[in-house]
């Protein structure tokens, strides 16, 4: 079968021979299209915020339909976690042709939450009694830090970051 819709005709023909007349037979088939195979690939079972999640597909069909919900955004088959928190649900949907059934599939990616960077300055390996000394603190984390001592050591105030 090359094609999906339409029907195929076979036909046989014999010969007239010394016993038997020529003869003549038909048989038509009715073309199906089939249900296409859909796969995803690159889709991790979860993934920090702000990663990048490549879905595919691999199909016989043209190009799918991708749709976006949760936590995520997409340009194309990149997918971006917006969030640390909720699910990415990526939805591929391909139209029927003359060939094929239309399919349309989906999945889930988890979120999850990334460990910030963060870097501390300014504290020294050891301090004299009564000694007084600043520390800083850098993250690539949006909230906002608290500086708290411990052992033999106070905070006099909290430094801005």
């Amino acid at each position: 079968m090359t094609s999906g819709t339409g029907s195929c005709t076979s036909t046989v023909t014999w010969a007239a021979d010394d016993n038997y007349t020529e003869a003549t037979r038909s048989q038509t088939t009715t073309a199906q299209k089939i249900a296409p195979t859909v796969t995803f690939t690159g889709r991790p079972r979860a993934r920090p915020t702000r990663a990048r999640l490549r879905g595919e597909h691999d199909e016989q069909l043209g190009d799918p339909g991708l749709h976006v919900g949760g936590v995520c955004s997409n340009l194309a088959t990149a997918y971006t976690m917006i969030s640390g928190t909720g699910s990415c649900t990526a939805t591929v949907t391909w139209a029927a042709d003359a060939n094929y059934n239309g399919a349309t599939r989906s999945q889930t990616t988890a979120a999850e939450k990334i460990n910030p960077t963060v870097t501390f300055t300014g504290a020294p390996a050891s301090a004299a009694y009564h000694s007084v000394f600043t520390v800083a603190s850098t993250t690539n984390s949006s909230a906002s830090p608290v500086y708290t001592s411990g052992g033999v050591c106070s905070n006099l105030g909290r430094p801005t970051r």
